[in-house]
């Protein structure tokens, strides 16, 4: 009778365990010394969800189980935040630093990318989701700049709104003219010009500097 009762049971391990122990399938009728595994554990790929038919033996009787392989943990995700130029779209994937996870992953907006009509600062939402469907989400801030870092004109040459703007032809209304003017006419030396767009203001450094020889 002894003899006939179920020695092995199936097993649930989470997915990326290192190892299988014989113990792990052994019931409280099975012998250890006198078990073994028949299925080469080495081929189980321990990597992937998934189910695995494991036969095993106690001496010369055979019995066959399942082996799940589950994943049940979030992808571990570091978010970042992004400083875009005028006219940058980015990818989801942008605000990712870096995923540990062993499966697959993909990497969405959770409502999509803002429209942009201004250059105030936005919020995103990025989601990251794994092959068996456990997520991780991350709230990402945009910061837009539309201004160049910096210009240099020669003496004597004039600077216009496209030697600063990223996008002149969209934000040419941001700048204004006045304070070109007023560096055009100046000597040599450095200039700050200030943009305002909504709330939010930026600054481009202007440099006049005399390089051509009389």
């Amino acid at each position: 009778w002894y003899d006939q009762q179920i020695k092995f049971h199936n097993v649930q391990v989470e997915l990326g365990v290192e190892k299988l122990e014989l113990e792990q399938f052994l019931t409280e009728h099975a012998v250890a010394e006198r078990c073994r595994f028949v299925t080469d554990i080495s081929t189980i790929d321990l990597s992937f969800a998934g189910d695995h038919d494991i036969v095993l033996a106690q001496g010369d009787r055979e019995e066959t189980v399942k082996l799940t392989v589950t994943d049940t943990v979030a992808p571990i995700v570091v978010f970042q935040d992004l400083l875009l130029k005028a006219g940058e779209v980015p990818q989801a994937s942008d605000f990712v630093s870096s995923i540990d996870e062993l499966s697959n992953t993909t990497v969405d907006f959770l409502r999509g990318f803002p429209e942009i009509s201004d250059y105030q600062d936005k919020n995103v939402s990025v989601i990251v989701k794994d092959a068996s469907g456990n997520s991780m989400t991350g709230v990402c801030s945009v910061r837009f700049i539309w201004l160049k870092d910096s210009a240099i004109i020669e003496l004597g040459n004039q600077v216009t709104k496209s030697d600063l703007l990223l996008v002149p032809e969209k934000d040419d209304a941001l700048i204004d003219q006045a304070q070109l003017d007023a560096i055009n006419t100046s000597p040599v030396g450095s200039y700050t010009v200030t943009s305002t767009s909504g709330n939010k203001s930026a600054t481009v450094t202007v440099t006049v500097q005399d390089t051509t020889g009389p």
